[in-house]
């Protein structure tokens, strides 16, 4: 979905922090076989089970069309059934979500094995706010206007809905906030200038939270 530009902005409140999270499992069924000698063209996204909120940038990018589905890794590796996926699917691309610290070198390493010749893009940051803005900077590349679900990134209640509301189209991207401050990472990729250039954003905040979007930003949405 992209906005209309119009400047709007809304708001998913909770009282509580209750929330359903759907998230897109490396289910074998779902994910195409390359088959034969065809080319793949299957996108694989890769995240950590143990981080919520890459596995939530990473949900959110596959539901708007970057991947067809996330592989969730375990904190010993690729396990035998994520490995049967890759074996399958042989993607043409893989994209990791997280840093080495959480997604070990060891994994890609082990992708690049399953895959001959697949194509690989690491989106990460210094923490887990980062890493969802240089996603949302990468897939929102060439767009004039973006529409960003914005959540408290250490809520993993909020993270979910944040997904949620990507899945339903209800935005193209996640961008999260700090438990105390809207960060440096995020307010970078919500301003205006280059070479971010998520330039008309239209933002809708999730659950309730102690910042808000800077006003220099709020002038361009």
């Amino acid at each position: 979905m992209v906005s209309d530009g119009g400047g709007r902005r809304g708001r998913v409140p909770g009282a509580h922090a209750v929330a359903s999270v759907l998230v897109l499992g490396a289910l074998l069924a779902l994910v195409p076989s390359a088959g034969g000698a065809q080319e793949s063209s299957v996108v694989l996204a890769f995240a950590s089970r143990g981080s919520l909120s890459d596995v939530g940038t990473a949900a959110s990018l596959a539901a708007a069309g970057g991947a067809d589905a996330v592989v969730l890794v375990d904190s010993e590796g690729l396990s035998d059934s994520a490995a049967g996926v890759v074996r399958r699917a042989m993607p043409a691309r893989a994209v990791f979500v997280g840093g080495t610290a959480v997604l070990p070198a060891s994994v890609q390493s082990r992708v690049e094995e399953l895959s001959d010749g697949v194509s690989v893009e690491r989106f990460a940051g210094a923490d887990r706010a980062a890493t969802a803005a240089d996603a949302a900077r990468r897939a929102g590349a060439g767009s004039q206007d973006v529409s960003v679900a914005l959540a408290n990134g250490w809520s993993l209640a909020d993270v979910g809905v944040a997904a949620a509301l990507v899945a339903a189209g209800g935005a193209d991207v996640v961008l999260y906030g700090g438990i105390d401050a809207l960060g440096d990472a995020t307010a970078s990729a919500l301003s205006l200038n280059p070479p971010i250039g998520l330039w008309r954003a239209r933002v809708s905040r999730v659950g309730e939270s102690p910042w808000d979007v800077p006003i220099d930003v709020k002038c361009g949405l």
